[in-house]
């Protein structure tokens, strides 16, 4: 029988990581994708800078909350 590499709570913590990942790689795209936009045409606010900045802020507090459970759930030391 094959050894588990991990145990069952640092999987979870892998598995939160992978999605925090994943969270701040979207951020980043809209970042640099954002452009200066015609503010007369509203279809095109999520590609502005304004929502660019937003959004990265957005992920970057979201990131800090999913960090701060997966500390919880190995069981590590938050300062």
């Amino acid at each position: 029988m094959p050894k588990k590499l991990f145990e069952p709570k640092l999987q979870y913590a892998q598995d939160d990581i992978a999605k925090i990942i994943r969270s701040l790689n979207e951020a980043i795209d809209v970042c640099y994708n954002a452009k200066s936009v015609d503010h007369e045409r509203p279809d095109t606010f999520d590609e502005s800078y304004p929502f660019a900045t937003g959004y990265a802020k957005s992920a970057m507090r979201e990131t800090q909350e999913d960090l701060r459970r997966v500390v919880e759930k190995i069981g590590a030391k938050d300062d």
